[in-house]
């Protein structure tokens, strides 16, 4: 049974999808089990993440985190742009890089990814 009280067998995909983490992490079948549920928390994170984007005003700094949702990238991709000189400007805040929310407007407007 699983966690929505049905006694419906996962499908084929997501046996795989379990199959395939459980041997990369060298996870047990319980610590599995709640993929679907984790997915959905991500989702909800990126979700509220997006959220605050929006909602912020147009001088807000976002981080490497919240700028690689907000582009559909990843942190690591980002990274690569700031080395490589490309991507969004950026300003170093402490240690961190920050992006204007303005400035990834602009960037996602300019096409300049593809």
């Amino acid at each position: 049974m699983n966690n929505r009280g049905s006694t419906k067998e996962p499908s084929e995909g997501l046996k795989r999808l379990r199959a395939t983490i459980q041997e990369r992490m060298a996870a047990t079948p319980q610590q599995i089990t709640n993929l679907p549920d984790d997915l959905k928390r991500i989702a909800d994170s990126r979700n509220a993440i997006r959220f605050e984007f929006e909602s912020a005003p147009d001088t807000s700094l976002f981080g490497d985190r919240e700028a690689a949702v907000v582009l559909d990238t990843t942190t690591s991709v980002l990274g690569l742009w700031r080395l490589g000189k490309r991507g969004p400007n950026w300003v170093r805040v402490g240690k961190s890089p920050k992006y204007q929310k303005s400035e990834l407007l602009r960037f996602i407007a300019s096409g300049e990814r593809q």
